[in-house]
């Protein structure tokens, strides 16, 4: 029985091995990809490793008539701007919800969960007329209304659930004690409530940070155009520039991983505590 569990082990860790490599092997090929030259890309056959690394392609991103820092800019400034606005409403939101009992509750909290079935996808031709006709579309403001809208249900309802894991008894004393009714819910529910907030942080800052077809709909200024739209921009008329494209995609990783990697004890948690909770 011992020879079984262990030979079970690893044919489980090979499993998993596999599958991991498979799952990576497309960033890997992306990052040999961006260093090599022109002529070793289009190669044949092509070979994995790169046999000369050269930076050439993540030089040519910084040159100024490529224009991928202002994209960097413009993808930073959406994304941001989503998180903070979806985290503070969704906080408020979960809070009242959570903590006051007024007529129409229950609908609320049904409609919420049902704007959530609804991809963004569903809803992006009604929200480019509905902003067509309040002249907001293609400013910087027309993404960060769109993914604010969108997450704010997600928000809503992760938080909701953490929330109500705080005994509201903690905020009870602290109204005792002299605190506003703001400053309890500043001082004491939200820290006790960090990986909620965390977690809804990266769900959004994921969908912002990643999205092309809502950005490629609503943004036809160059100069409001976020990374993804500037990095597809290599896949030109008259060629691809595969060396600078998968360049722009490995830098547009990067924030994603090092986000995941500082917080994944926080999005760990926040994932299956808010399962739990809510």
């Amino acid at each position: 029985m011992k020879i079984r569990r262990n030979t079970d082990a690893l044919l489980a860790g090979i499993g998993i091995l596999l599958l991991a490599f498979i799952s990576l092997l497309p960033i890997l090929w992306a990052i040999s990809t961006s260093l090599k030259g022109p002529r070793e890309i289009l190669a044949i056959p092509p070979h994995l490793f790169p046999r000369q690394i050269t930076w050439e392609n993540y030089l040519y991103l910084f040159q100024g008539d490529v224009g991928i820092l202002a994209n960097l800019r413009n993808s930073s400034l959406y994304t941001f701007s989503a998180m903070i606005l979806t985290v503070s409403f969704g906080a408020m939101a979960a809070y009242t919800i959570t903590r006051f009992n007024f007529t129409g509750k229950k609908p609320l909290l049904t409609l919420v969960l049902a704007t959530m079935i609804i991809p963004l996808m569903g809803t992006l031709i009604p929200a480019y007329f509905y902003l067509t006709s309040l002249h907001l579309l293609d400013k910087w403001a027309t993404l960060v209304l769109i993914y604010w809208a969108h997450n704010l249900p997600f928000a809503i309802w992760l938080l909701r659930g953490f929330f109500e894991s705080v005994p509201p008894d903690l905020e009870k004393a602290a109204l005792v004690d002299g605190y506003s009714r703001f400053e309890s819910f500043y001082k004491i529910l939200l820290p006790l409530s960090r990986p909620g907030l965390v977690t809804a942080s990266l769900f959004v800052f994921l969908t912002a940070w990643n999205d092309y077809i809502v950005a490629v709909t609503m943004i036809k200024n160059p100069s409001l155009k976020p990374l993804p739209v500037g990095i597809i921009s290599f896949l030109g008329e008259h060629g691809r520039e595969w060396g600078p494209l998968t360049a722009g995609a490995i830098l547009a990783i990067i924030p994603v991983i090092v986000l995941f990697i500082i917080f994944r004890n926080y999005f760990l948690g926040g994932l299956t505590s808010g399962a739990v909770k809510g």
